[in-house]
């Protein structure tokens, strides 16, 4: 199953990914539609702790916890830059595993997150994780999606994003703060962290600009006997 480790696995009792979900949305008032995906996902987890986070959250994480940023988080262009940002930061501080709204939680994640490394997933049916080292920085393509993310708190690797978004702040979104941006630093970083990436579809069963081959929790539990996810991309972003 594991497509791309970047190093062996460490010690399971030295550091674990803590059993915390994160989600982000505008206010406590989710969509409808992404009600039944959400639900899904605290339902197979009812004794983690499950967390929502709404742009006022993510501006007083930033406020209390990195005032060093918070001049380039309030002059972000784009709501949606600052929404991406505190994915990170929300991990650096918290660790666990932060999740989109349209995902749907199909299987229990543990074999993706055992070995308590930041993990990351493909979003392109046609590109290997084995061949991230290959990547040239400045086509990147987006392969890794900033929509699902799992790390231990304080992690050296999340450190290194937190510290790259000022340098990439006017940059377009995807390069700014999403998938472009996300797949630079993890290129830049598999000499130096120990890392895990896996291919479609164990976390994105459908790529971004697809249409999604099922339609219900129930089908895509049936249909994608090998996904632990169903994306459904909404593209909200593109509105946020």
């Amino acid at each position: 199953m594991l497509n791309y480790e970047s190093r062996p696995p460490v010690d399971h009792d030295s550091v674990r990914i803590p059993r915390k979900i994160h989600q982000t949305w505008k206010t406590r008032e989710i969509p409808k539609a992404n009600i039944p995906w959400s639900q899904s996902c605290r339902d197979m987890y009812p004794d983690w702790e499950y967390n929502l986070w709404t742009d006022d959250d993510n501006l007083e994480l930033i406020r209390t916890h990195y005032a060093w940023f918070l001049e380039t988080y309030q002059s972000y262009d784009d709501n949606i830059k600052r929404v991406d940002a505190a994915r990170y930061f929300i991990l650096h501080r918290y660790g666990g595993v932060y999740i989109d709204l349209d995902f749907a939680c199909l299987r229990p994640m543990g074999p993706l997150i055992n070995e308590g490394l930041p993990t990351f997933g493909i979003q392109h049916n046609n590109f290997d994780a084995k061949n991230l080292r290959k990547l040239k920085f400045d086509s990147c393509d987006q392969q890794i999606a900033n929509a699902w993310m799992a790390s231990p708190p304080k992690h050296p690797f999340i450190v290194k994003v937190i510290t790259q978004l000022r340098t990439t702040a006017r940059e377009h979104v995807v390069d700014a703060t999403g998938p472009n941006f996300l797949t630079i630093n993890v290129v830049e970083a598999l000499h130096m962290y120990p890392l895990r990436v896996f291919n479609m579809p164990l976390i994105y069963n459908q790529q971004w600009n697809a249409s999604q081959p099922c339609t219900s929790i129930s089908d895509c539990r049936t249909e994608e006997p090998t996904a632990y996810f169903a994306t459904f991309w909404t593209h909200t972003w593109k509105s946020t």
